[in-house]
């Protein structure tokens, strides 16, 4: 299992690298030049998935691929935000879309999981600021 390590497998990886990706975007002409790169660049995935794999329960390990799993499945993704696509598969536009959507959803473990993923994502981004930066 897993490129990266023995929690995830490839395209539940391929799935978070997108989600971090539309988390953290590039900034065009960003000041420092740190929020120039994108989280795939900066490896925010691989820290990510490192932090579950090695911090959270078992249970909260299983929620956490299953999200990865409902967010890239076309089906629930036609059901909650229109676009019948895998997650991976959508332009960026589409992928924040369905992310907004589940910030939003009336179905709270939607929302819980979303925040889960944003905070995971960014707070791993924001660490690799380099000092001074």
């Amino acid at each position: 299992m897993g490129t990266i390590n023995s929690l995830l497998t490839d395209s539940e990886f391929e799935v978070l690298v997108a989600v971090c990706d539309t988390l953290a975007p590039p900034i065009e002409g960003e000041p420092y030049g740190f929020f120039t790169s994108s989280a795939s660049e900066l490896k925010v995935a691989e820290g990510v998935a490192g932090a579950i794999e090695s911090a959270a329960r078992r249970a909260e390990q299983v929620s956490f691929r299953l999200a990865l799993h409902l967010i890239e499945h076309p089906i629930a993704n036609a059901l909650l935000a229109r676009t019948p696509k895998r997650f991976t598969r959508m332009t960026p536009a589409d992928r924040e879309r369905v992310l907004q959507r589940w910030a939003t959803s009336r179905l709270g473990l939607l929302r819980k999981a979303f925040q889960t993923l944003k905070r995971l994502a960014l707070f791993h981004q924001y660490a690799l600021i380099p000092e001074g930066a």
